[in-house]
């Protein structure tokens, strides 16, 4: 026993002697940091996640100018920056920055070796294989499926309203995701949550996926812990780590099921032919997937293991379940503070003569177009993003910095096992990018984009929500291009799944109601991390509560 813990203390204080050996000679001990005092354990990690709506980066940003750095867990470094170029030096060379060692370790224990683990010529493989999944004609296909699913959710809501005779509160994150959920389930797998039926139990994968990702806001530092020493989750499980733990084993039991009869089907679909790359569309996300990597004219290493085909089942319902119910969250929230944009809108959508649109038809409202990006823009998808240096490098900057010891930077050095924390939600609320009303929805700053903003180097022009680069999201709105992606004017725009999947949705909820916040707008606030979902300020509850009534004008609904 003694032994085992001589060994424990061992490997931990290795694991903190190195990086506090690797802090004393990083060249980011040289740029601005925070005035707050830097713990020895935690650094500023702890003050930069305290507060709400990002507020302590903001601060630090408008303190030390847009690129600064912080001390990270046991004295590293991590530099922040806003600088356009320096993000986009970053997100491109993935060779060089990739997530850090304990974000993986906590993603392969959370998610397994699916696309968010894998770095390298894992992450290409898969990212090759899933690419269709994503593709135009597969999201053409699935459109029904993410309407027909958005108006089942109203017209539960219509029943509530009939039965009360007016006005109802709901809690729209809830039940938005409850239909990102059923969505993902059908459209990514084939599988039948049945979130939405109220009255009945949770379906066993529900289950799973409940306790796998349970929301728990408390014990930060003992979670920061554990991701630094895995081993800790063995001398100390906590509840949590056990929940998590069961929530994997049955996602693993139910996913081996889903995967090996989806396989069976597509065998059964082809009749023993050979599948070929071209003959990826189907039903559902995982099953062309399935096709994928069946295909004949993939050499042997191209191919996914079971293992990685597997976690992506759970990667697919992070994907397209939290973020996407979260986005139209945060859209519904600001159409309830701006009724003008909100009236707009549904005269937009009131004006399609079809009540079950296409790919296209969504595709074709360019106000639609323009509220989506704006909320992605103040409420991105994922609020931050985390990489390490896995060699020493030279970050180039667009803007020279001063060090505040007098010294001008046109450039920064970056240590090997150094991070680099690229702040999404500071980039798309920069008022030097954005103008002074940088922090207030606006969808019309989308006609006409400000010329700052265009050198953002997002997949999506002027939007870095989605990331850039090779690790940019598979859901994204899809662009072919004619050259290099910053070199061309020409591109052919595709609504991808996660554009048509908020799309879709917001096109059932604007058409069919009027809706406003049923609380003071001040009393909605938002957790700082990388997930940014609204809660309400009274119990810090994760929700939206708004009050909706049946539109006017809408003919279809009052027909049902």
């Amino acid at each position: 026993m003694l032994s085992a813990i001589a060994g424990v203390l061992a490997i931990i204080s290795f694991s903190y002697i190195l990086p506090l050996m690797r802090a004393t000679r990083s060249p980011l001990r040289l740029l601005r940091t925070p005035k707050e005092r830097s713990h020895w354990l935690y650094g500023h990690l702890v003050a930069m996640l305290s507060g709400a709506n990002n507020e302590v980066q903001k601060r630090w940003a408008e303190e030390c100018g847009g690129t600064f750095a912080m001390r990270g867990f046991l004295g590293s470094w991590t530099l922040i920056t806003t600088d356009l170029r320096a993000t986009e030096h970053v997100l491109k060379h993935v060779d060089i920055y990739q997530k850090p060692d304990d974000a993986r370790r906590m993603l392969r224990t959370i998610l397994g070796e699916g696309l968010f683990y894998a770095e390298g010529d894992q992450h290409r493989i898969q990212r090759r294989i899933i690419n269709p999944a994503f593709g135009y004609a597969q999201n053409q296909k699935l459109t029904p499926t993410f309407l027909d699913v958005g108006a089942q959710m109203c017209k539960v809501w219509d029943q509530q309203c009939r039965a009360a005779g007016g006005p109802v509160v709901v809690n729209a994150l809830d039940w938005t995701s409850r239909a990102t959920l059923d969505i993902i389930g059908k459209a990514g797998f084939g599988y039948e949550f049945d979130a939405l039926a109220e009255g009945r139990e949770k379906s066993p994968l529900a289950e799973a996926f409940d306790k796998l990702f349970r929301k728990d806001n408390s014990h930060q530092l003992l979670l920061m812990l554990e991701t630094r020493f895995p081993v800790l989750r063995y001398i100390l499980p906590s509840s949590r780590t056990r929940t998590k733990n069961e929530g994997m084993k049955m996602v693993d039991t139910i996913g081996i099921r889903i995967v090996e009869a989806k396989k069976q089907e597509v065998l059964e679909e082809t009749s023993g032919a050979d599948v070929t790359k071209s003959d990826v569309t189907s039903k559902d996300v995982l099953s062309v997937l399935i096709r994928a990597n069946l295909a004949t004219d993939l050499e042997e290493h191209q191919h996914m293991t079971d293992r990685e085909v597997l976690s992506q089942i759970p990667t697919f319902l992070v994907a397209g379940h939290e973020t996407t119910s979260t986005t139209v969250s945060w859209a519904l929230y600001a159409l309830s503070t701006n009724s003008a944009a909100q009236t707009a809108l549904r005269l937009e959508i009131q004006s399609v003569r079809t009540g079950t649109p296409s790919l296209e038809d969504l595709n074709a409202l360019p106000y639609m177009d323009h509220v989506v990006r704006e909320t992605l823009r103040l409420w991105p998808v994922v609020a931050f993003s985390v990489r390490a240096a896995t060699r020493d490098d030279v970050i180039p900057l667009a803007s020279a910095v001063d060090d505040g010891k007098g010294q001008t930077k046109s450039s920064i050095n970056i240590q090997k096992g150094d991070t680099l924390y690229t702040p999404i939600w500071l980039i798309n609320r920069d008022k030097k990018i954005w103008g002074d009303d940088a922090d207030s929805f606006r969808p019309e700053r989308w006609e006409a984009l400000a010329e700052p903003a265009k050198g953002i180097p997002g997949i999506q022009f002027g939007l870095l929500s989605f990331l850039y680069g090779p690790r940019a999201c598979v859901g994204h709105r899809t662009w072919t291009t004619l050259g290099l992606i910053q070199a061309v004017t020409i591109r052919v725009v595709f609504l991808g799944f996660a554009m048509a999947e908020i799309k879709a949705l917001l096109f059932q909820i604007v058409r069919d109601f009027e809706f406003q916040l049923a609380v003071k707008p001040e009393e909605i606030w938002s957790r700082t991390g990388a997930l940014m979902r609204p809660q309400l300020r009274g119990d810090n509850s994760v929700q939206l509560p708004l009050e909706i009534r049946p539109a006017t004008g809408n003919k279809e609904r009052a027909m049902a």
